[in-house]
């Protein structure tokens, strides 16, 4: 049993995470620009996810970032879903496919990352497929201590779980988790470039030195 302020010490984490998570979910997706029919081809039709009749598609060779952000898209798609959604590596005839990444499918579907600001996102809904991808880092999402690295196609698989399945992720863990049970997900026609407000977001508390000479003498490095 914990004790009285165990528990509070405990709801106080879950609400600095909470807070946390709120502050840098309007930084980053802050610049949304959306166009449902920029494109004429992307106003044919909406895209629908439904049990048995979807997939998650990157390359053979992705990313650690994009083979990272696949998994996280299959999890939570095959819970709201109440059914697998494998990864694959070329599109099925007749499934919703989601693919991921920057890739041939993606370069012929006209997502082109190269002329956004680090950490933009598209998101493309057309003839049946879904298109999430922008510029990615090579690190590894997995490492311990790896934050610093371009993650467009991460963004962009946590916004389309959230804006269209109905996923919150409110703090680390199934209990800060939320995967709400649907029939299906459907994403309309869409043409999104979702850009951070802040392109950094994270604070640094190393040492540093006086801007004033006479603060600093005789007092090091603050």
């Amino acid at each position: 049993m914990m004790g009285q302020s165990e528990i509070m010490k405990t709801t106080f984490q879950h609400l600095v995470l909470v807070s946390t998570i709120a502050m840098t979910e309007l930084a980053v997706l802050g610049g949304v620009k959306a166009n449902p029919c920029s494109h004429s081809s992307a106003c044919d039709a909406a895209v629908t996810f439904r049990p048995g009749e979807s997939e998650v598609v990157i390359e053979a060779k992705a990313s650690p970032v994009v083979a990272f952000a696949a998994e996280e898209a299959t999890n939570f798609l095959s819970r709201v879903l109440g059914a697998p959604v494998p990864i694959m590596h070329e599109p099925t005839p007749g499934k919703a496919s989601l693919i991921l990444g920057v890739n041939r499918w993606s370069k012929a579907a006209g997502l082109d990352p190269e002329k956004h600001p680090r950490d933009t996102f598209l998101i493309r809904a057309v003839d049946g497929k879904v298109f999430i991808a922008d510029e990615d880092g090579k690190a590894n999402p997995r490492r311990a201590g790896v934050l610093s690295y371009p993650r467009g196609t991460m963004f962009g698989v946590y916004a389309f779980l959230e804006d269209y399945a109905g996923c919150r992720f409110y703090f680390p863990g199934e209990l800060g988790e939320v995967a709400p049970r649907r029939a299906a997900v459907t994403v309309p026609a869409t043409d999104r470039a979702v850009t951070p407000n802040c392109l950094i977001r994270k604070y640094y508390n190393g040492d540093g030195e006086w801007f004033e000479p006479e603060r600093g003498k005789g007092a090091g490095k603050r």
